[in-house]
């Protein structure tokens, strides 16, 4: 300040360079590693994060519509399809717009019908098969055929017994001709697979007829799918709800079956009934009386004494409420339930049987692997092997791919058969994820939170393979189709 006032400036730099011996560096070599260190990790997730969302915005705009887009759509329907399916996740409880989901026939049910008989038949072994059927929107039916979902007679015509025959008949199950059954999933070369398989020991009624191996109402081969839908505390509305988007789905039923997985004896809250009670009021044409079914035993995931877990299976048809299927819409859907009830340890807890989610989608797992590599199975999995079998017709070894879907979860009429076109034309994928809307997402500030997260994870629903054809190796990936 002095030599400011005095106006020699000059004169005080002058003496600071003379008696000036150095300055504190307040950076360090630390520092500023560390900061350089900072800064790069910055740029690499910034840049990462950009090009993830670069390479989504490019999957969305240009790449998503091609993956399982089995029909030969425009853009403007594209549009439409979306618009719609964003309409419909307005309301949780609303099913999917009608035009989308297919015809039992030309008639539908018709009123009163149901299982009446008449003293005149009405079938004999000579009538003819009618032709395939078309529904007036032009979506192809889910079931092979003109048939009635509500017939005792129509497993005869089932053809998958018969493909290595002569002429093509249908040949049921318990003739010397049966020798033999295929996937209808085909190899990289277009030869279809073979697989020996022994006849069903158990009489097959009533069961979905399987089409013949050149059947392809979408353009590709079919593959045998299980939906499983994991259920704990449930109630009726959002367990209704599920099973019927899976069971109203436009993939064949002779190619579908529903597998739900009753976790533990719980009884939610506001219900009168347990979850597995619940499920099986939605369940009739029983293959076992539901009262005659036996608890058997499996190893769970827990420890103790909670290792040690029992579950019925139950298998049956699904049975629509009218209230929210018109009948129309009625397909005959196989659905199979496994009711986890407990060790009889645990038959005074609160929640017997309980062993989480995740225990059950390795209950399914773990009878797969066992079914695929012909290992030695305890009496649950024979029970759980036979059920499946008799209430499709099919092999459990043919099934080749697992949808699973929460049970607050409902689908689109079209998603599953996307899915599986996606798996069916690129067998280098081993998993696939759709895209996940929220119901209630304009309620409150939380469930708009979740929306956007649901929405940038979507991992809500997944289908995955179980065929041995298909080994997991590094160069497998992971699709994510805007179903």
């Amino acid at each position: 300040m002095l030599f400011s006032r005095s106006k020699q400036q000059q004169l005080g730099a002058c003496l600071s360079d003379i008696i000036n011996i150095g300055f504190i560096d307040t950076n360090s070599i630390g520092c500023v590693a560390s900061s350089v260190v900072l800064y790069v990790s910055l740029i690499f997730i910034i840049g990462v994060v950009g090009i993830r969302f670069i390479m989504a915005v490019l999957f969305q705009w240009f790449f998503s519509w091609k993956l399982g887009n089995f029909p030969r759509e425009t853009y403007e329907q594209r549009m439409q399809r979306s618009a719609e399916i964003e309409n419909w996740t307005n309301d949780i409880y609303r099913p999917a717009p009608s035009e989308m989901r297919p015809n039992v026939n030309k008639l539908g049910l018709r009123p009163g019908k149901g299982n009446r008989k008449t003293f005149l038949p009405s079938h004999s072994r000579f009538t003819p098969a009618e032709n395939l059927l078309k529904s007036a929107s032009g979506r192809p039916t889910t079931a092979y055929g003109m048939l009635d979902s509500s017939s005792n007679t129509n497993w005869k015509r089932s053809t998958m017994y018969s493909m290595s025959g002569k002429g093509g008949k249908g040949t049921p199950p318990d003739s010397p001709g049966y020798r033999q059954s295929r996937s209808t999933m085909s190899l990289a070369d277009g030869s279809p697979r073979n697989f020996a398989e022994n006849q069903c020991p158990f009489p097959l009624q009533n069961v979905v007829p399987q089409p013949p191996i050149d059947y392809e109402p979408f353009n590709f081969p079919l593959a045998h799918t299980i939906c499983l839908v994991t259920a704990y505390s449930e109630s009726v509305e959002g367990l209704r709800t599920t099973l019927d988007s899976l069971a109203t789905t436009d993939y064949p039923n002779s190619h579908k079956l529903i597998l739900v997985i009753a976790d533990g004896m719980v009884k939610g809250a506001g219900n009168s009934m347990t979850t597995p009670e619940i499920c099986l009021t939605m369940m009739k044409d029983f293959v076992i009386p539901p009262h005659e079914v036996e608890p058997h035993s499996y190893v769970a995931i827990a420890d103790g004494h909670k290792r040690h877990n029992m579950a019925k299976v139950y298998a049956g048809f699904y049975d629509y409420d009218d209230a929210t299927t018109e009948r129309s819409k009625q397909q005959r859907v196989p659905i199979v339930l496994v009711a986890k009830c407990g060790n009889p340890l645990e038959v005074n807890d609160a929640k017997p049987g309980n062993r989480g989610k995740r225990d059950s989608q390795i209950v399914l797992m773990a009878f797969l692997q066992k079914v695929m590599f012909d290992e030695r199975m305890t009496t649950f999995e024979y029970e759980f092997f036979n059920s499946i079998w008799r209430v499709t017709g099919v092999s459990p070894d043919r099934y080749e791919l697992v949808l699973c879907v929460d049970a607050d979860t409902k689908v689109f009429p079209d998603s599953l058969t996307r899915m599986v076109s996606c798996m069916v034309h690129d067998e280098d994928i081993m998993g696939l994820c759709g895209e996940t809307k929220i119901a209630n997402k304009a309620e409150t500030f939380v469930t708009m939170m979740q929306g956007a997260f649901a929405r940038l994870i979507s991992t809500s629903f997944f289908i995955i393979t179980n065929s041995p054809f298909r080994p997991f190796n590094q160069s497998s990936s992971i699709t994510f189709p805007t179903t």
